[in-house]
């Protein structure tokens, strides 16, 4: 019996072909010890995450031999994959993503300058898969100058950046100062100044017609001995309420012709230094008032609250005062244009860059938005591509 790789084997001994006798015993074979392997087999391939299986079987004995192939593990690709916020490669094998990571970008680099008027640029790289991220720079907006360039009708400031005008609007005159009176033998001087830039009106007053009486039945003005105007309608003095002389109306109580605020059924009206009732706009102390024109409602009356003019919307106090910058109404932010720039106290709307505290133009990155239509200030949320948050300020 021949011997095997484990097992031993016998020799066949010999013994008498006649008697039997046994001439030479068995002897015993000692196994061989090791296995003829064949070549190995894959009987489970292996992939980058799993590892397969081989085997090999003896020629001899039909012995297998199992054995374990290691997983291929993942071949990365030479280029990286991006998107806004983080980079990998990608498996060749199997396509998964390696080696995912948040980008790392470097220092900004600006590409475009911000001028008073234009946006800028700037872009920054990745230092490990090159992929940039651009951001678009906010104009600077304009630097006024400190002190005020006049001509006889407006003042402006120049921007110390670009040399613009900023801020262009006719005079906000006072009432007029009579610095010599007027005689019958010759005229008088008198002036005002405009309470934003200073700049000084002066005009020649007419030299004093010779006193006139009013014929019987006639009409016309009339001035007492205290210095008070009267007026003679029809022969008889207008005692109390308005009248209109000239087009223009004038109010009276007690006889005398009545100037500056007057309280009438409840509502407030304006009347010039000569009588005249004022409507439009009205600059008293510094401080604008709307009085309402023909067709506005009460003509001649004081505006409070929101009040469309001219296409601007404005809000005026319960005082009538006209107000400017932030203003919280009714539980919301509103911002009216705080500078002097023909729309003084006008809502605005849409980006404006301006300070949180007063409402002014700013150089710094300080940036707010008002509903179009509505005014209201933006908070809390996304406005197309940028964020401002609770106090309306662009954050991101």
């Amino acid at each position: 019996m021949s011997p095997t790789c484990v097992s031993s084997g016998r020799t066949s001994g010999t013994g008498c072909s006649v008697c039997g006798a046994v001439l030479s015993g068995q002897a015993t074979i000692p196994a061989t010890g090791e296995h003829a392997y064949g070549e190995w087999k894959v009987t489970k391939e292996a992939t980058e995450q799993e590892p397969g299986s081989q085997e090999r079987a003896c020629s001899v004995c039909g012995e297998k031999e199992t054995q374990e192939i290691p997983a291929c593990g993942h071949t990365p690709s030479a280029a990286w994959e991006s998107d806004a916020t983080d980079h990998w490669k990608v498996c060749e094998g199997c396509g998964a993503e390696l080696e995912k990571a948040a980008h790392s970008f470097g220092e900004w680099k600006v590409t475009k300058e911000a001028t008073e008027t234009e946006a800028g640029a700037r872009e920054r790289s990745c230092s490990v898969c090159g992929a940039t991220e651009a951001e678009e720079l906010p104009a600077l907006g304009h630097k006024p100058s400190a002190s005020w360039q006049s001509d006889a009708t407006d003042h402006w400031k120049v921007c110390e950046g670009c040399g613009a005008e900023l801020e262009k609007a006719p005079h906000a005159y006072g009432e007029w100062t009579v610095t010599k009176e007027a005689t019958e033998a010759e005229p008088g001087f008198r002036e005002r100044s405009c309470s934003a830039c200073g700049y000084v009106q002066a005009e020649e007053v007419a030299k004093l017609s010779p006193a006139a009486s009013i014929p019987e039945g006639g009409s016309g003005w009339v001035e007492s001995s205290d210095g008070e105007w009267g007026y003679v309608d029809a022969g008889e003095p207008v005692e109390e309420g308005w009248k209109e002389v000239g087009g223009e109306w004038y109010y009276f109580d007690d006889s005398a012709m009545q100037t500056g605020w007057q309280e009438v059924g409840g509502e407030w009206y304006h009347l010039g230094k000569s009588g005249k009732m004022d409507t439009g706009w009205k600059n008293d102390g510094g401080t604008w008032y709307y009085l309402n024109g023909s067709g506005e409602g009460t003509e001649g009356a004081m505006a409070t609250g929101w009040k469309e003019v001219g296409g601007e919307w404005y809000y005026l106090s319960g005082s009538g005062a006209m107000r400017s910058g932030w203003q919280r109404l009714a539980g919301t932010w509103y911002l009216l244009n705080a500078t002097h720039d023909g729309t003084f106290g006008a809502m605005l709307e849409g980006w404006q860059r301006v300070s949180g505290s007063t409402g002014l133009p700013t150089s710094a990155n300080s940036w707010y938005y008002l509903e179009p239509g509505s005014g209201a200030m933006a908070a809390n949320r996304w406005v197309g591509g940028y964020y401002v948050d609770g106090s309306g300020l662009w954050v991101r």
